[in-house]
């Protein structure tokens, strides 16, 4: 990319000339925050006069930070040919001006060595990207930083949306004003908390209309994401501060049986399942300290264009219940199963907090195939996962006792109002669990195909 294919807004354009010490920029996914937010950082690091030259820009790690601004071509760091890439010990772009060089230091708020090694630093202006999903301590650190020097540095930063009672916006950004003129879709969450306090505060809104490469199809498809009203939805698609309470998918299951009339459902009946075109099939296992203990079985069409939940099992969790009597179950259900699939069952992923049912099973697994660590990544992104996947009938369940039983469940699963499920410990999240640790290992190559509509 280079600065003949930037298109600049009149919107754009006044946001390049904002000259307010703390500009947030809050929106939807997709829509060019980061570009237009990481363009309003170089401008303004070039426009420093000289001896002002020690910035930073953090993300949630500097891994995501390098990602967003040096792997991307829309980055002004590959736009602009002043700019040149640092790595090492101490990753930093260098921009080249007419008075001096401005070093631009890259860093993470995920881990406080990380932030506190960049906050050490005099900054004269941070870009902080995701300011919602950052440390609350950072964030405050962060402001006092900019503050304490009498040049007064600038604070950017974006985000999608996040809970209204997070420190970054309660401290600082309720207290923002709005240009009317330029943020006329701003919703009324966002107009109700902006205070208007203090003019050095400013926020803009960017919007679906503010994006200028944005196409009505990639817009449908983002509110075809999410179900309306879930945090997701408020926070990605309409891209405001906001929470939800209620259940995570209860709203997301149809009675829709997948045919040759009908190509998407929720459910598909077992006669139906062309088993020979299961290219793949994982087993999750959780295993329930005090409710139950179970096993689900997902198979992967060709392409990962589906996943199929083909069979599910519980045992109940009694006081006289050990490892060896799950491990004799576990064995018995698989070996039916293996007739079925054969060598398409690829490996056991287990709730890698328990190791010693892990190191049991493996040792006395009747099968040769692989136990695993579950991946058990965060419950949020979990969460927004299955959401999806559910909502566009990509994950579906074998219509018997055992699906129900699953879907059943799913639909008893609480929202946290924060983007993750309520974990009381009970059957539901045991369920959830289980079809979880089936489906993380292949939950970036469901992303990456394109579902046939």
């Amino acid at each position: 990319m280079t600065i003949n294919d930037v298109i600049i807004t009149e919107k754009a354009e006044h946001l390049l000339k904002d000259n307010s010490r703390f500009i947030l920029l809050s929106g939807p996914t997709g829509t060019g925050k980061t570009f237009i937010g990481g363009l309003k950082t170089f401008i303004r690091i070039m426009n420093q006069p000289k001896g002002r030259n020690v910035f930073a820009i953090v993300a949630e790690s500097i891994g995501t930070a390098e990602k967003m601004f040096i792997d991307d071509s829309a980055s002004f760091v590959n736009i602009f040919p002043n700019c040149r890439y640092i790595g090492g010990k101490k990753p930093h772009i260098r921009i080249e001006t007419k008075d001096d060089t401005k070093k631009v230091y890259l860093g993470g708020y995920g881990t406080k060595r990380d932030w506190k090694r960049i906050l050490g630093l005099n900054l004269h202006g941070m870009h902080i990207e995701e300011i919602t999903i950052a440390d609350d301590d950072f964030i405050r650190e962060s402001f006092v930083r900019v503050n304490r020097l009498v040049t007064k540095p600038f604070l950017h930063s974006t985000t999608n949306g996040g809970i209204p009672e997070q420190i970054c916006y309660t401290e600082f950004f309720d207290k923002a004003v709005y240009d009317e003129e330029w943020n006329q879709d701003i919703p009324l969450v966002e107009k109700q908390a902006l205070k208007g306090t203090n003019p050095n505060f400013k926020f803009y809104y960017w919007g679906f209309r503010d994006s200028p490469t944005m196409s009505k199809e990639e817009i449908d498809a983002l509110y075809d994401l999410f179900p309306v009203g879930s945090f997701y939805y408020n926070s990605k698609v309409i891209g405001a501060r906001g929470y939800s309470t209620g259940m995570c998918y209860a709203s997301l299951f149809t009675d829709l049986v997948i045919s040759k009339e009908q190509p998407k459902g929720t459910w598909v009946n077992q006669t139906d399942i062309k088993y020979q075109n299961i290219h793949e099939a994982i087993i999750g296992i959780d295993v329930g300290s005090k409710a139950k203990t179970v096993f689900t079985l997902t198979g992967y069409t060709h392409n990962y264009q589906r996943a199929i939940v083909l069979s599910v099992g519980e045992i109940e969790m009694k006081s006289d219940t050990d490892y060896t009597d799950i491990v004799n179950v576990i064995n018995k259900w698989l070996i039916d199963w293996y007739m079925v699939l054969y060598t398409s069952i690829k490996q056991i992923r287990v709730d890698k907090s328990n190791p010693l049912f892990i190191k049991q099973l493996r040792n006395n697994l009747t099968l040769k195939i692989p136990v695993l660590e579950s991946i058990s990544g965060k419950i949020t992104g979990r969460v927004i996962a299955k959401t999806q996947l559910i909502k566009q009938f990509r994950l579906v369940f074998v219509n018997n006792d055992e699906g129900r039983k699953m879907v059943n469940m799913l639909k008893q699963v609480k929202e946290d109002g924060k983007g993750g499920h309520v974990d009381n410990n009970t059957p539901e999240i045991d369920y959830s669990d289980s079809l979880d640790y089936s489906l993380e290992p292949n939950f970036n190559k469901m992303a990456i195909y394109k579902f046939r509509r």
